[in-house]
């Protein structure tokens, strides 16, 4: 009985006698030849064997009695897919996908074979299907979350992590495959969790050290950690200790030694485009633009449809500001792959920056949310530009249209109370939040959302006692108790919100908030003395630059002058490399009108950060009072370093019209504007360049929109007197 036969031989494999199943199977196919069940069962035992031979010699058996079935034509694209002739498998597995295109195992099995042959879209497109119809098949999850970042989209990597990301921890691929997730998306210390984890699941013994060294890292023993993470990268043909070495010299800035690691993974998957992208990150990191670009080239080389090195060429190629450029390489992109969201999503970016009106923009994110309409990103991009352009209305209608057409997603309800909140609407934000805290009833963050709104809506009592669940839920939430604190001094009970500063000094011990916040509570009430105590308390403990910078501030509020004077000189004395307190040192020189003493401070802070685009541009500036040559220069260098920033912007505008460049000055201020529809102060200033440069009828356009804000802006006297004189 052939049946009888193949349930043993099954039986025994379930035992794990797959040497005795086989016979069984073999006698069944004696009583029937043509029984495909105990053929496929046969081939199925001999590829868990990695006997490719003899699976391949019972596949001729099967096709000489059904040579176009589906099983057979499955078990033809899976052995060649275990003999690595990828094309062959392919040519079978579309055959396959004619005959049954919803197969779920079919759809793994050309997703598998696309991957491997670098079609990392088609690779995506047939495992997405397959993961659509069986959520669980834990190959096809995995292959498509590898596929995502080799094709350089790590969000939606992340995303398809995800659904699993709870239930991986004895699944060391999948957690290896998360670790390098997160390192790519510029998360070294969650890379480093995961790839702990991961290591520990490995049976061999390069997995188990590379998992003490991690321990090792978590416990402060950094050098002898990296010392032993060297090691195992050497000898492990795997790449999960030298993924943790990378990410551990990337956290710790040791650039010539992340490189280092970043060739060893080079050598072990020379066909992997991510890891030269990191190349690239650690070259620009170093100032190495030139080693940068040609890294990001090579990745692109494997993968022309890799996003990050798109988009970080196309970031150098505004910097040398070629935005045509960087437009083709998005359009470049979309020309292999239409429906890459990225991209498109690049393309709106490159609209804003170029001054393009709020239709262009919108057709343009519009476009991406057509190409993906299940993804969330466009979405969020959508409701996000209309709340920059204060139109709640129609953020409030993208956000509803989002919510509607991906419900119960966390981001998308997110996003809707908050545009709710936004628009005066407490009640349905409430709801909103509400429905959000029950889909995350672990997570702190929808009862903060809830409890804000509910202060707003003047619900106090309620309010507190959502802070009072997050608490519950998490002890140390830092938002949570600034907000008890705020609550507690809104009602003039100083003792309670002290009670609450006291208690986030135990729990960060190793942290400034704690006396920030002690010493703000003091300072509200003007009681300097126990203020600046409790700043002296926290520099005991933890000789943080910020709780330097508050004691400076509050002996200067409280009138000792000299103090303040000792102190500073005293904390850069021992601190010389201190750039945060430098800067702060700048910035009251400043604000005092001292410009000198600011380009010294200034000069610096420079000193210790040649590329900081911040300290550029405040240097430009307080140069530029004292008429200083080199003023426009470090504007220039500003921008260059961090372009499309309006207030860097500013600051060379009005530098360029010092050296009679007023076009080129009323040019980049109208573009910041574009950026930054409400810095009212940069459109003060384009409205003064127009004035000087005799285009009134476009100064008084200018300044009339001024005027409509009212006493709300800070410079209105002068609007109203710049009005007087057109």
């Amino acid at each position: 009985n052939p049946e009888a036969l193949l349930l043993k031989g099954s039986l025994l494999s379930i035992q794990g006698d797959t040497t005795g199943a086989i016979v069984e199977y073999q006698k069944a196919l004696t009583a029937n030849p043509a029984y495909l069940a105990a053929h496929s069962a046969l081939i199925t035992s001999f590829l868990l064997q990695d006997k490719l031979s003899d699976a391949a010699n019972q596949l001729d058996a099967l096709k000489k009695v059904a040579p176009k079935h589906p099983q057979t034509i499955y078990f033809e694209a899976q052995i060649n897919y275990q003999r690595k002739e990828f094309k062959a498998a392919n040519e079978s597995a579309q055959l396959l996908l004619r005959i049954s295109p919803n197969n779920p195992m079919a759809l793994q099995l050309a997703g598998a074979i696309a991957y491997q042959l670098h079609t990392y879209l088609q690779a995506e497109a047939y495992l997405a299907k397959a993961l659509q119809i069986t959520p669980g098949l834990t190959v096809a999850r995995r292959l498509l979350i590898a596929s995502h970042l080799r094709a350089g989209q790590t969000d939606k990597a992340l995303d398809t992590l995800q659904p699993v990301l709870a239930n991986i921890d004895k699944d060391s691929e999948l957690l290896t495959l998360a670790g390098e997730a997160y390192l790519q998306h510029g998360e070294p210390n969650k890379a480093a969790e995961y790839l702990a984890k991961a290591s520990k699941l490995e049976p061999d013994s390069a997995a188990k050290k590379t998992s003490l060294a991690l321990a090792h890292m978590a416990q402060g023993n950094s050098i002898h950690a990296l010392q032993e993470l060297e090691q195992i990268s050497v000898s492990d043909k795997g790449i999960t200790a030298d993924l943790a070495l990378i990410a551990a010299y990337l956290r710790s800035n040791q650039l010539d030694k992340a490189l280092k690691a970043i060739e060893g993974v080079e050598k072990k998957q020379p066909d992997n485009p991510a890891t030269y992208n990191l190349r690239a990150r650690a070259l620009l990191a170093k100032n190495d633009i030139a080693g940068a670009r040609r890294s990001f080239e090579k990745a692109l080389s494997i993968n022309p449809t890799f996003f990050p090195a798109v988009s970080s060429l196309a970031r150098l190629d505004l910097i040398d500001k070629k935005p045509d450029d960087a437009r083709k390489r998005f359009e470049t992109l979309l020309a292999i792959d239409p429906k890459n969201t990225q991209s498109l999503l690049a393309l709106a970016e490159l609209k804003v920056a170029n001054g393009g009106t709020a239709a262009e923009v919108t057709a343009a994110i519009e476009k991406a949310i057509s190409a993906g309409p299940s993804e969330i990103g466009p979405r969020l991009t959508l409701i996000q530009y209309y709340l920059k352009n204060k139109d709640i209305k129609k953020a409030l209608g993208a956000a509803n249209e989002a919510a509607s057409s991906i419900p119960d997603k966390p981001e998308i309800l997110e996003a809707l109370g908050r545009t709710q909140q936004l628009s005066g609407d407490f009640n349905q934000a409430q709801i909103t939040f509400g429905k959000l805290s029950s889909l995350q009833p672990t997570s702190p963050l929808p009862l903060l959302h809830l409890a804000e709104v509910q202060f707003a809506n003047k619900n106090k009592d309620e309010g507190i006692k959502s802070l009072k669940k997050v608490l519950e839920i998490s002890p140390d939430s830092l938002d949570a108790q600034r907000a008890l604190i705020l609550v507690a001094m809104d009602n003039k009970n100083p003792s309670s919100a002290l009670e609450v500063a006291r208690t986030i000094q135990k729990q960060r011990t190793k942290e400034a908030v704690g006396y920030l916040l002690e010493s703000d509570i003091h300072a509200s009430n003007k009681a300097w003395p126990e203020a600046i105590s409790a700043l002296r308390n926290g520099l005991r403990q933890i000789p943080a630059t910020e709780l330097a910078i508050k004691l400076h501030t509050f002996q200067r509020a409280s009138g000792n002058l000299a103090d303040a004077d000792q102190f500073s000189i005293s904390w850069l004395k021992d601190r010389p490399k201190d750039v945060g307190f430098r800067m702060y040192m700048g910035d009251l020189a400043n604000s005092q009108k001292n410009y000198t003493q600011a380009v010294s401070h200034y000069h610096s802070a420079l000193s210790l950060q040649p590329n900081n685009a911040l300290i550029l541009n405040n240097l430009a500036w307080s140069s530029g009072q004292i008429k200083a040559p080199e003023a426009l220069e470090y504007a220039e260098k500003a921008n260059q370093l961090a372009p499309n920033q309006p207030a860097f912007m500013d600051t060379l505008a009005m530098l360029l019209a010092e050296k009679g460049e007023s076009s080129k000055a009323i040019e980049l201020l109208r573009k910041a504007i574009v950026i930054a529809p409400q810095a009212s102060v940069i459109q003060l200033n384009l409205a003064k360049l127009l004035i000087a440069s005799g285009k009134r009828d476009e100064a008084r356009k200018e300044l009339e929109a001024l005027a409509k804000i009212g006493e709300k802006f800070s410079g209105h006297a002068e609007v109203s007197q710049l009005l007087k004189s057109l």
